[in-house]
């Protein structure tokens, strides 16, 4: 028998926040900085927020 994960509900400032706050592998890494990324995380971060 199974167990579900916790579920958090966030808000979308709070969702936007812990996005562009993101820690990936337990390194800080502001939005999943990637060298490539060609889209300002202040935009990612509205993108994200509108779906």
């Amino acid at each position: 028998s199974g167990v579900l994960p916790s579920i958090s509900k966030l808000s979308p400032g709070q969702a936007a926040y812990h996005f562009l706050a993101g820690y990936q592998s337990g390194k800080f890494m502001p939005a999943y900085h990637d060298q490539f990324l060609s889209l300002d995380p202040l935009e990612l971060a509205k993108r994200l927020s509108t779906q």
